[in-house]
């Protein structure tokens, strides 16, 4: 079976979130699939992938 990767930091559906209260470091979140995401924006292999085309 082969399997497709994706980066997050790709992903139209990445949000970023603070990991501190003083807001000094921020990860990766997905607005669909929250057991998917990779935090530091990194290869996953979501099925709700989309390609941000406004980067």
């Amino acid at each position: 079976m082969i399997e497709e990767y994706h980066l997050c930091n790709d992903c139209e559906y990445r949000i970023y979130v603070p990991t501190d209260p003083k807001f000094r470091s921020w990860e990766i979140a997905c607005k669909h699939k929250r057991s998917e995401v990779n935090s530091s924006g990194g290869l996953t292999s979501c099925p709700v992938f989309k390609e941000d085309v406004r980067r």
